[in-house]
């Protein structure tokens, strides 16, 4: 950016700026995120900011207090004001399915495919008049 001023120009196309796994940016890399968060927001873009992270360093809600006014914090005791309509399982379980010495890996995978044709083909009939608005209802 030192060299070109149009990436900072670019800039001024973005309302929203979103940041995932946030918990990565530590030391030097924290310190430029920041100062363009600072400088972004400055300038007149940014007006929302949103910082991901499962995990959020020691520390670093001092630093972004100072670059963002009263930032809001959701965590683990956060409490939703929204009315809980039902729940839904976010994951589906995972079965890890090791490939034997001598066997190829992509084989194994098409066999298991293959195996699970009937059941996937039964789930996607039922699933196919719900929309994803009616998922989320329910």
């Amino acid at each position: 950016m030192r060299y070109h001023a149009e990436s900072l120009a670019a800039l001024s196309g973005y309302r929203n700026l979103i940041l995932d796994e946030f918990h990565l940016y530590s030391g030097v890399e924290l310190a430029h995120a920041l100062f363009m968060l600072h400088l972004g927001r400055s300038i007149g873009n940014f007006s929302r900011v949103l910082l991901l992270s499962a995990t959020p360093a020691e520390g670093v809600a001092k630093y972004l207090n100072q670059v963002l006014d009263n930032p809001f914090i959701v965590d683990e005791n956060t409490i939703c004001k929204q009315e809980i309509v039902g729940e839904r399982e976010a994951v589906q379980s995972v079965k890890v399915i090791p490939v034997l010495a001598g066997k190829d890996a992509v084989e194994t995978a098409v066999s298991l495919v293959k195996d699970l044709r009937n059941q996937i083909r039964d789930l996607r009939q039922a699933n196919s008049g719900e929309t994803i608005s009616q998922r989320w209802s329910s």
